[in-house]
């Protein structure tokens, strides 16, 4: 039943693709709210009538048809079915790496978790996944929007690779100014924010969210990097980084979580994007001309940004103050961090906007 779900992503992943690169958000929105309320109310009917499991299955897929024929409907005129074996070669070519990259994200992301329940048991596993959770909001909240528009965005350059770097590099740092000091508030006020939440008794998810939330950090950027290289259709390098990755992160997981528990499983990811993934990404930056440099010009603010937040949240859980307490005030230093910087930037919102509007030239056409 899932399955048929992923044959009805495949038939509107051309319409996806084309409202994504017109920036039609106001009927991405309305697609995914159909879908996910279609899905939602027919899996809580089929649920309560005694479906059991099943209703979320028939839900996941009701909701898929719903959002795949509005796909179809807000779609740019003109789109029909058919088959050219020369375009087909050139996706094939463009697509092979990217999937097989794909696939092995798919894996990096959840081998923590195979990992820590096989080594260390269910209730390790419970403890990690609540923090886990808790550490995917700002890379939900913050990064995965940004993908929605900033790869057609910039896209509509390649035809002009010095303002595609240029526009590459302020939305490092706009992304960076938003999302770094939520995830390293997370960091910072870890011990409160879970016995805040979920009670007293999930308070050991705190030391693994200390470093899961660092760990956001750095997935929000490599996001970024990722769709950057897909861009330039540099597809051999994702595969090469998600590769290199994934074979550093297996054997270091299995010995860090048996050699030093749950803190240690999630402070050895940390380790590897630190020490293994970022040099890789830096390294093939640069021989697209974003030097470390120009890089860390742009995101140092976010950095110290960040820092500040982590270490007064760090600092207030310290006082004796009452959780909420401590939240108030470690997320409204937060809040002006984010303020402050991000109106340090409010030149690099009307950079953006005017690489959105940029016309389409024969040469990027063709690319597309």
């Amino acid at each position: 039943m899932l399955a048929l779900a992923v044959v009805v992503s495949g038939l509107v992943a051309t319409s996806v693709g084309l409202m994504q690169r017109a920036f039609m958000q106001k009927q991405r929105t309305i697609v995914d709210l159909v879908s996910n309320w279609t899905s939602a109310l027919i899996s809580i009917g089929f649920a309560v009538s005694g479906a059991g499991a099943m209703s979320l299955a028939i839900g996941q897929l009701s909701g898929a048809v719903a959002g795949g024929i509005l796909f179809f409907v807000f779609a740019p005129k003109g789109l029909r079915f058919g088959f050219n074996p020369a375009k087909a070669r050139a996706l094939l070519k463009f697509g092979l790496p990217l999937a097989g990259s794909s696939i092995i994200v798919f894996a990096t992301t959840n081998v923590d978790r195979i990992v820590v329940g096989t080594v260390l048991g269910p209730t390790a596993l419970g403890y990690y996944m609540l923090a886990l959770n808790l550490a995917s909001w700002p890379i939900t909240i913050f990064s995965q929007p940004v993908r929605a528009v900033v790869p057609a965005a910039l896209a509509r350059l390649q035809h002009d690779r010095p303002a595609l770097r240029s526009a590459f590099l302020s939305a490092s740092g706009l992304l960076a100014v938003i999302a770094l000091p939520a995830c390293l508030l997370l960091s910072g006020a870890s011990g409160p924010l879970i016995r805040f939440l979920y009670g007293d008794v999930w308070e050991p998810a705190s030391t693994v969210l200390v470093w899961l939330g660092l760990l956001a950090a750095m997935r929000v950027l490599f996001e970024l990097f990722y769709d950057y290289f897909v861009v330039l259709a540099n597809t051999r390098v994702v595969l090469v980084v998600q590769t290199v990755w994934f074979v550093a992160l297996l054997p270091s997981l299995y010995l860090a979580s048996r050699a030093g528990g749950l803190w240690a499983a999630a402070a050895v990811q940390f380790a590897v994007a630190v020490v293994v993934v970022m040099p890789l990404y830096l390294i093939e930056l640069r021989r697209t001309g974003v030097t470390l440099g120009t890089l860390a010009a742009r995101i140092a603010p976010a950095v110290l940004g960040g820092a500040v937040v982590a270490g007064i949240a760090w600092a207030a859980t310290r006082t004796g103050w009452h959780d909420l307490v401590v939240l108030a005030v470690s997320g409204a230093v937060a809040a002006g961090v984010v303020a402050l910087l991000g109106y340090r930037l409010r030149h690099v919102l009307r950079e953006l906007r005017t690489a959105a509007t940029v016309t389409d030239s024969p040469a990027m056409a063709d690319q597309i």
